[in-house]
């Protein structure tokens, strides 16, 4: 295990200090370029020019770690997908734990360091230009925004596990990322009045929903601005921390159970298209407004569904000869979404 550990750090290096070199070149030109403060005139009495902190910048950093989350599962367990590497891998003489382990520390590297070289870089960067900035919000922010990125990290791995080909990876991943906001589709239509509190952001309930949150709330105290409500935290920690250890454990919980022979194949898990199809065709088609229904607009809307949902099995099957299942499947999700939306409209 030692020996792989190493080889793991070794075979990353160079893709780390890529990163870190874009990661840095992005965040310096964002931090040398922005402006840190603006001028404010206050006329009257003892009237004059006051400089009031314009933006931290700490979304910069934020967003290079962000994606960072995305790409780096992408590196480290593509070799799933591959016959080839899948054999070479696989016949290590170590568990697939240790081998899902070790790919799963190699990439926390790669994400952290590039990182953290950047975001240190913007501090500096910060600190050598003239500033009116909280300046103990960076390392607060920096040691929050840690374990936040190893969670999303996390939770984009066990995604992009699930499937058994690179494009089936990126379609889960792409697919869960948007899955809770789902039901706010049909809430916007059927409830137009719906009454949310002013701090809910559909955003929130996405994978990087605590990740924005702490960054817009360490952007508030970096500029001494009035903090916003940490009401939205009482749920989204909670939301992102079992997101999160469910993910690990069903990364690791599922390794050994992991078939060689699979890589390259249809991706039939139940966290790919069999179940994210049906689920976006149904809640799109409850979303539909009951007045519209039965009008042309709403017969073109339910015809791009449809389609949308065959394309989706086409490329799930890999052929434009489907099965009866999957005719059945879209037919139901179809039918019942309208029904939801029919019935929500009478009452």
């Amino acid at each position: 295990m030692t020996k792989l550990l190493r080889y793991e750090m070794k075979r990353n290096l160079l893709p780390a200090a890529v990163f870190s070199a874009i990661a840095c070149l992005i965040v310096g030109i964002v931090y040398m370029s922005s402006d840190l403060f603006r001028l404010n005139y206050s006329p009257g009495g003892n009237g004059g020019f006051s400089h009031i902190p314009y933006d931290s910048l700490i979304s910069a950093p934020t967003i290079v770690l962000a994606v960072l989350c995305i790409a780096v599962p992408v590196m480290q367990f593509s070799y799933r997908m591959r016959g080839r590497d899948i054999d070479l891998w696989y016949s290590l003489p170590v568990t697939r734990e240790k081998l899902t382990l070790a790919r799963t520390l190699g990439g926390l590297m790669l994400i952290f360091v590039p990182y953290t070289l950047s975001y240190w870089l913007g501090f500096v960067i910060v600190l050598l230009r003239e500033n009116y900035f909280v300046l103990y919000g960076y390392p607060l922010y920096y040691l929050v925004s840690l374990p936040l990125g190893a969670l999303l990290f996390g939770v984009y791995s066990f995604l992009y596990t699930r499937a058994n080909s690179v494009g089936d990876g990126l379609v889960c991943m792409a697919g869960w990322t948007f899955a809770l906001m789902l039901p706010f589709a049909f809430l916007s239509v059927h409830f137009p009045r719906l009454d949310l509190p002013r701090s809910f952001s559909v955003w929130q309930l996405s994978p990087f929903g605590l990740l924005s949150l702490s960054a817009d709330y360490f952007n508030e105290l970096i500029c001494a601005d009035a903090l916003p409500t940490l009401l939205p935290l009482a749920w989204t920690i909670p939301l992102t921390v079992s997101e999160g250890a469910g993910a690990y454990a069903g990364l690791f919980l599922t390794a050994r159970r992991h078939k060689a022979e699979n890589g390259g194949q249809l991706s039939s898990s139940l966290w790919c298209y069999r179940v994210l199809v049906p689920l976006y065709v149904f809640i799109l088609a409850s979303s539909l407004s009951a007045d519209a229904l039965g009008t042309q607009l709403a017969l073109i809307e339910g015809a791009f569904l449809l389609v949308g949902g065959l394309i989706c099995f086409v490329v799930y099957r890999r052929s434009f000869r489907l099965k009866t299942s999957d005719i059945i499947t879209l037919s139901v999700a179809f039918g019942a979404g309208v029904l939801v939306s029919v019935l929500f409209g009478i009452f």
